[in-house]
């Protein structure tokens, strides 16, 4: 099988492609196969050349068993599996390693996206060549926006407006959630699109021409604040 620097890959063959899906798991095998299953309902309904790459950090359930084999028809699959919890950003730099798509998309394993249309969303990046990242409206189980991502980059002032529940009291209150609710950009309308400065790595979308500048994702990140360090590189300005 090979040490964690020559991990196995299974693959399927496909054509050029526009977009590489990665997946990484960490025992969340039920989880991950109904985010696989989701990417195929959202390509079978808006087809894009695609592929699905899974990079597994030592599960210890049945990921590597059932993840392994699984069979996603309307797109090639590579299954990666790390002989070590590497942390999500290395392993999702290992599945970028891979990638040969146009655009990669960064998705969490407890992610279902089969109502998204992949095809606009890249047609959306083609038209304007300025846009560095792209993410969609993150809705949590019960319907509520995922604050997670829909964030500003946490200044000293945001952090504390946000922890000291200023953001959370003014959220709703014109003018003064633009002043204390900057942490997640409260005085911005969900119900159109709009710039953020910080998108979650749930959903992560961009230019692979972008990160083979910058290299991916920080691996010093074990878990968390890697896809705002991937952030800062695109936008050092925070703006």
């Amino acid at each position: 099988m090979g040490s964690t620097g020559s991990p196995q890959i299974l693959y399927t063959e496909y054509c050029m492609l526009g977009l590489s899906i990665i997946v990484v798991s960490y025992n969340t095998v039920d989880l991950t196969l109904g985010c696989l299953d989701s990417i195929s309902t959202s390509l079978k309904k808006y087809p894009v050349q695609a592929e699905v790459i899974v990079v597994d950090n030592a599960s210890t359930d049945q990921s590597v068993n059932r993840l392994k084999g699984y069979k996603l028809q309307v797109a090639g699959y590579r299954f990666i599996e790390n002989k070590s919890n590497l942390g999500f950003g290395k392993a999702n730099n290992i599945g970028l390693k891979k990638a040969t798509g146009k655009y990669v998309l960064f998705l969490n394993s407890d992610t279902i996206v089969g109502n998204v249309n992949f095809k606009e969303l890249i047609s959306v990046m083609d038209a304007d060549d300025k846009k560095g990242v792209l993410t969609v409206k993150v809705n949590l189980e019960n319907g509520e926006l995922d604050p997670a991502s829909h964030r500003g980059f946490p200044t000293i002032w945001r952090s504390f407006t946000y922890f000291s529940k200023l953001e959370h009291l003014t959220r709703y209150t014109p003018i003064l959630n633009r002043l204390f609710g900057g942490y997640h950009l409260a005085h911005l309308d969900h119900g159109v699109v709009h710039e953020i400065e910080s998108p979650s790595g749930a959903f992560f979308l961009t230019r692979k021409s972008i990160l083979d500048e910058v290299g991916g994702f920080d691996e010093k990140f074990f878990l968390f604040f890697e896809e705002m360090a991937s952030t800062l590189i695109n936008n050092p300005s925070g703006q």
